[in-house]
């Protein structure tokens, strides 16, 4: 009885991949893509930042919202922790000064690991009551110099948005 060569090369392809299951096969390698400069990222606030919480240099935890894709790649998957830093923590004041706080948005990770540069900055600024205060103070009642303008915060879950400060090569 003859084997036809063509049941033995299915009959050798069959040992084969039993012998050599296709988990153990070297990796793919990664295609190269160009995350440019200026690829929007969008972030979400994992914690509530705001003024009676958090001070000047303090870390701001967030995390990416959506994938980041370029040419069909995910070069930034979602979920991927990001982080800011605070660098206006102001709280309202008397005479009707108004709360204020500014983040600057830092960095994250693409899918290869590497650090990717962001660049975008949150503001926000209550609403002051200063004229209002002074006024009402030195015309009925000092009390009124007392008066706080309003506090102002950044809610966790809030959605922001950054930019890829520089060019960058991930394997995607």
């Amino acid at each position: 009885m003859t084997i036809r060569p063509r049941w033995r090369f299915l009959s050798f392809l069959l040992i084969f991949s039993f012998v050599f299951p296709a988990h153990l096969a070297p990796p793919a390698y990664a295609a190269q893509v160009a995350l440019p400069e200026g690829t929007p990222v969008v972030l979400r606030l994992t914690e509530t930042v705001a003024p009676n919480t958090h001070h000047v240099g303090d870390v701001v935890h967030m995390e990416v919202a959506m994938d980041v894709t370029v040419d069909g790649a995910i070069a930034i998957k979602a979920g991927t922790p990001a982080e800011g830093e605070v660098v206006v923590a102001q709280k309202a004041a008397w005479l009707g000064e108004a709360g204020k706080l500014g983040i600057t948005l830092r960095s994250t990770k693409s899918v290869d690991g590497q650090r990717v540069s962001l660049r975008s900055n949150l503001t926000r600024e209550g609403k002051d009551k200063q004229g209002i205060a002074i006024v009402l103070g030195l015309l009925l009642c000092f009390l009124f110099l007392f008066l706080k303008g309003d506090d102002v915060q950044f809610t966790a879950g809030s959605e922001v948005k950054a930019y890829v400060e520089s060019n960058l090569k991930v394997s995607a």
